[in-house]
């Protein structure tokens, strides 16, 4: 499409396109969208609308639920305690213990419900064991951490630590150990930056004109040219003729 204007204007041609004519510069660039920070919690989504660029945060107020201060949408559901859980349905909130999956126990076993545990456990009829205090039956597990569990076989308590395979990390890489797991990982290396820490695939923004990311521990920067508000003729010539085919295609 064809794109005029007059100088010093903007005009949006459509709905994700702005436009602005300096100095017979024509200049178009796609809608910045900032983002909407729903609050789900309440009943809100995300909408876009007929002959709109940006979505919005709009009300679902209809079929919401209120549960203990909060409030919960259509359809959803929510862990009300450790062994109970909760859906909104047409505005009434049902509540039903967690369900359990078990098969039936093998010969020998039992059925055990540890104390602070929703579901039963196959535990056998041998003797039971002390760990920490606490009973412990035979063929029962316990996790001690992330990574180590004890159990129980017959009396005797057997703990193990899970063991983690050596690694080798290429040199813009780093050996770290990711929270909630137990073995070491290699990453690609952050980037340290006036006393800040970046890690890699991150941007920020350096001044009002320049954006860095953080490349596997290289720091790379981009600063945005500014065209003189003075031209020469030619320059100025050239530049129009580029923004004026970049809108024909």
């Amino acid at each position: 499409m064809h794109v005029m204007g007059t100088n010093n204007t903007e005009w949006k041609p459509d709905s994700c396109m702005d436009c602005a004519c300096y100095n017979d510069i024509v200049i178009c660039e796609n809608t910045n969208c900032r983002d909407p920070q729903c609050d789900f919690s309440k009943g809100e989504i995300l909408r876009l609308e007929q002959n709109k660029c940006c979505p919005e945060c709009a009300s679902q107020s209809h079929g919401y639920c209120q549960y203990e201060g909060k409030v919960h949408a259509h359809g959803t559901q929510w862990t009300a305690s450790e062994c109970t859980v909760c859906t909104c349905m047409n505005g009434k909130v049902t509540c039903a213990p967690k369900s359990c999956r078990m098969s039936r126990c093998k010969k020998g076993e039992i059925e055990h419900l540890a104390p602070g545990e929703c579901c039963p456990k196959c535990v056998g009829t041998g003797d039971p064991c002390f760990l920490g205090g606490q009973l412990l039956r035979d063929g029962e597990e316990r996790p001690l951490s992330q990574c180590s569990k004890c159990s129980c076989k017959n009396g005797a308590t057997l703990c193990f630590t899970m063991a983690c395979p050596p690694l080798l990390c290429d040199k813009d890489e780093t050996l770290a150990v990711i929270p909630g797991k137990c073995c070491p990982e290699c990453l690609p290396k952050s980037c340290a930056v006036s006393g800040k820490t970046y890690e890699h695939g991150v941007q920020w923004q350096r001044n009002d004109c320049t954006t860095c990311i953080c490349d596997r521990g290289n720091v790379r920067c981009h600063t945005n040219t500014c065209y003189p508000l003075t031209l020469d003729p030619a320059l100025k010539s050239s530049l129009l003729h580029t923004h004026l085919m970049k809108s024909v295609n």
